[in-house]
């Protein structure tokens, strides 16, 4: 699944279109809470014939909000798993959470990858 099948995905969840955004949200926007941020910080790879055979991004989908919304990230991870199957069979995703107090914000990251 490429980046831009992911950002496609995130930004047709009811509520969030149009607050997906690469790497970091652009203050011209004016972003208010929720968004999401997405990034790739690696990628993994497959090697076979001593050439790079795939290539797979790993993503962090990173979930702001004002405080926690269960009912937001149970769209999230509703959205991950439905369109997954559609698309690559799967999506495995591992899930941390945490308060930013120095921004006021509350933060979820899914992380899908190695």
């Amino acid at each position: 699944m490429t980046l831009n099948e992911i950002y496609t995905m995130l930004n047709g969840i009811e509520g969030m279109e149009n607050k997906v955004a690469f790497d970091e949200i652009p203050t011209t926007q004016n972003q208010t809470l929720p968004y999401i941020n997405l990034q790739s910080p690696t990628t993994s790879t497959f090697g076979a014939d001593n050439i790079v055979y795939y290539q797979s991004p790993n993503v962090d989908i990173e979930l702001y909000t004002k405080r926690k919304d269960i009912s937001l990230e149970a769209k999230i991870e509703n959205t991950l798993t439905s369109n997954a199957i559609l698309v690559v069979g799967y999506i495995f995703y591992s899930k941390y959470e945490g308060r930013i107090d120095e921004q006021s914000c509350y933060q979820v990251v899914y992380s899908i990858g190695a």
